[in-house]
């Protein structure tokens, strides 16, 4: 069974939010901690070398699911470059009220905000609370296993010709109805380079949610 390679570490997380930089993201990183812990009242983890994470659930792979193991349910990672926000979007309840946060940028299974400022921290807790109470994936059964391959060599299948092998490369690259991409861990690896057009809630009150 394929298991996730990031995993819990026991490193300092106080630690690791003070050596972030700039020092904008240091600042904001801070903030999330607060306010992460606020909503879920569980301490953080350092997943990894950079993923600050909260709680866990079992991870299913929709694609191929022999490739499971343990993930945060919600977290972030102060990045240089912007903000990663992880577990906001992947529950229909989060996706519906995710375009009210105010300005981010979608990667295969996380957000990324510039900084604190742009986005109305009030909804960020409403995701955050979403995300905690997810609860573990579900292992589909030999039957729905079985389709899945079936599917996955349909869809791979060049017009005219032979299926390609499920497990190729080319026959994964589809997205789930979450707007994660099938096969891919629900995380944002630093590898992943093309994110959607930055997305602006048409109100952005950073108190206020009806």
């Amino acid at each position: 069974m394929g298991e996730i390679k990031t995993q819990p570490t026991e490193a300092d997380v106080s630690t690791f939010l003070e050596a972030a930089t700039p020092a904008r993201r240091r600042e904001d990183g801070l903030a999330l901690a607060d306010i992460f812990r606020e909503v879920t009242g569980a301490e953080p983890v350092l997943w990894g070398p950079s993923m600050v994470g909260y709680g866990s659930y079992r991870y299913v792979s929709p694609s191929d699911p022999k490739r499971q193991g343990d993930w945060p349910k919600t977290g972030f990672s102060p990045r240089k470059a912007q903000l990663s926000l992880y577990g906001l979007k992947d529950l229909p309840e989060a996706a519906a009220l995710l375009p009210r946060l105010g300005t981010y940028t979608e990667g295969a299974g996380c957000i990324y905000v510039k900084k604190l400022d742009d986005i109305d921290l009030d909804v960020l807790r409403r995701l955050i609370a979403i995300a905690w109470g997810r609860g573990d994936d579900p292992v589909p059964d030999a039957h729905h296993s079985a389709r899945l391959v079936v599917q996955k060599a349909t869809d791979a299948a060049p017009e005219g010709g032979a299926g390609i092998p499920p497990w190729s490369a080319s026959a994964s690259s589809r997205r789930d109805g979450a707007g994660t991409r099938s096969g891919r861990l629900p995380g944002c690896p630093s590898s992943i380079t093309s994110a959607s057009p930055s997305r602006t809630s048409p109100a952005r009150s950073r108190s206020s949610i009806p």
